[in-house]
Parts: structure tokens; C-alpha cells; sequence
């Protein structure tokens, strides 16, 4: 049995509301396999429960997501198509969360605050094997900035009340 409320997106969820989750929600995935497709419809909210996937939108890699981290929750929260395309790296172990269940997690105001919570962080997660390309894809976005941009400052001012 999984425990379930050792996710960070269902902490502080009434215990009622995790009695909906089951371990037959639970899927797994090999190297390569893709989890979410862009632009496809879904409802199904994914939560990774072991292993990392690699983030890809409009085929230009974004970042990779590790065990703990919610996938899907912005196509839930903005009721559109997938912004983005998921593949396993490596063996991945993944509760998918069907709409119907999603439907009734959406009552629980400590769920509804976690996934809000998750949509909103930009986490930059870069276990072993994905750092390399995401850094590199900072620094080529830091080094396309020209330091004579009136946008650039690469001292920000600290503010101080």
C-alpha cells in the first residue's frame, strides 16, 4: 500500500478525501515512454511517486521533475490542452490521479492550496544526468542578455524597508 499522504500535494488533505486514491492509480513507465504528450487533452492529474522525468515544450528541453512532484497541474488549473511533453528517464513510478477522483480532491481546500503551490514554483529540478542540459540552457539564455540592455542589471538592487 502506498502511503499516499507522504506526498507533498496531498499534505494536510482530509483523510476521507485520500481514501479515493488507490494503488490500481498507479502506473509505471520505462526510459523513453512518454507520460504526457503537448497540446493533448487531459484531465488526469499525475503524481511521480519514484524516479525523474524530462520536460519538453515545442521540442526544446524545459527541466526534469523528480519523485514528489506534480505533473499536469497547470492543463487542470487553466482548463486547457497540455503545455508540455513528459518522458521517463529511467524507470518512473507514477500515481494518475483520474478526473473523476480529481473532481472530488478539488473540494478539499488543503489540496486545492497544494496544487496551487505546485503550478506556481518554478523548480528547477536537475537530478543527475538532466543538470548539464539545463544549465546549459540557462546559460545560453544568460548569455543572449546584452550587458548594455536597459533590462539586464546582473547586481539587482536590494531593497530595504
Amino acid at each position: 500500500m502506498i502511503d499516499f499522504f507522504s506526498q507533498p500535494v496531498f499534505r494536510g488533505v482530509a483523510p476521507e478525501s485520500l481514501a479515493l486514491l488507490s494503488d490500481d492509480m498507479v502506473r509505471y513507465y520505462r526510459t523513453g515512454e512518454y507520460i504526457v504528450r503537448e497540446e493533448h487533452n487531459g484531465r488526469d492529474l499525475i503524481v511521480l511517486l519514484d524516479g525523474d522525468v524530462q520536460v519538453f515544450s515545442g521540442g526544446t528541453f524545459l527541466v526534469c521533475r523528480k519523485a514528489g512532484e506534480v505533473i499536469g497541474e497547470q492543463a487542470i488549473i487553466d482548463r486547457t490542452a497540455r503545455s508540455a511533453t513528459v518522458i521517463a528517464q529511467g524507470m518512473v513510478k507514477a500515481l494518475l490521479v483520474p478526473a473523476y477522483v480529481l473532481d472530488q480532491l478539488m473540494k478539499d481546500i488543503a489540496f486545492v492550496s497544494n496544487l496551487e503551490n505546485s503550478a506556481l514554483m518554478f523548480r528547477p529540478s536537475w537530478p543527475a544526468g538532466c543538470w548539464p542540459r539545463a544549465l546549459h540552457m540557462v546559460m545560453r539564455d544568460f548569455s543572449m542578455l546584452s550587458y548594455s540592455s536597459p533590462t539586464f542589471d546582473p547586481l539587482p538592487k536590494v531593497v530595504q524597508e
